[in-house]
């Protein structure tokens, strides 16, 4: 619509023009080749392809253009390998975090239905006590390996492209030496805990009367506790007491 002109109804047409693509030999290619052997996503890719772009006065493409050029740059795909790490009590770690999960559903009013009768007391809803969402706050706790190597924490997919001499993208160029990660004898962690909570906020009315309550998701504040162990408050305890006696055995 243009300002000073009658509404019609008509619809403009479909075809608007081409969409820019990204042509063979550009500036582009290299920092799609750079960023992707970096780690980085398709989205933040064209991110930095369209901030160069920009800078240069050239107009925008979009992820569908970046994804197909990508493609077409004949990139190596490597699957870097995992091995599963059990130990010896695992199948009584899964049976009690099963146990658990029943008992939070219990107590959140979600009764599983094939309960053996009697229901034995560790499902026992009067001795459980009963919870409610809001109640709760979820906590999760998140370990990083620090690892010496250029391959991203999140990826297990190490992604190349031909590249010549000058290590800039060459068609016809060579594939780098595969990515490893050093193995080293002491490997240091980044310990995050992240936490979310469903809250109950209280609207008023004049008089001050509570008329409804609206419930919202909130982010905790990270803790952050690199270099350290979180413990129950039982081992803290226990640990405190030992270092009491200690110091009493020092007089």
């Amino acid at each position: 619509m243009e300002e000073g002109k009658d509404y019609t109804g008509e619809q403009a047409g479909k075809n608007v023009g081409r969409r820019p693509k990204i042509e063979d030999g550009f500036v582009d290619q290299q920092i799609i080749a750079d960023w992707l052997n970096q780690g980085l996503g398709l989205r933040l890719t064209q991110l930095m392809v369209n901030t160069h772009r920009a800078e240069q006065g050239e107009e925008l493409v979009t992820l569908s253009a970046v994804h197909s050029c990508a493609l077409w740059m004949r990139p190596k795909h490597t699957k870097i390998k995992k091995r599963a790490q059990v130990g010896k009590n695992y199948s009584k770690w899964a049976h009690s975090l099963k146990y658990q999960t029943k008992q939070f559903l219990i107590r959140f009013g979600y009764y599983p239905k094939l309960l053996p009768r009697p229901i034995p007391k560790k499902y026992d809803i009067d001795l459980l006590g009963k919870l409610h969402i809001t109640q709760v706050a979820w906590w999760d706790e998140m370990h990083r390996e620090c690892q010496i190597g250029k391959v991203s924490s999140h990826q297990n997919i190490q992604v190349q492209f031909p590249r010549d001499a000058n290590v800039k993208y060459d068609l016809n160029g060579e594939y780098d030496m595969e990515v490893t990660i050093l193995n080293v004898k002491y490997s240091a962690q980044v310990r995050i805990s992240i936490g979310v909570a469903q809250i109950s906020i209280p609207f008023y009315k004049d008089e001050g009367r509570i008329i409804q309550y609206e419930r919202r998701g909130i982010r905790c504040s990270p803790f952050n506790y690199s270099t350290k162990s979180m413990i129950s408050r039982k081992d803290a305890r226990n640990h405190i007491s030992a270092e009491m006696r200690r110091v009493h055995k020092r007089r």
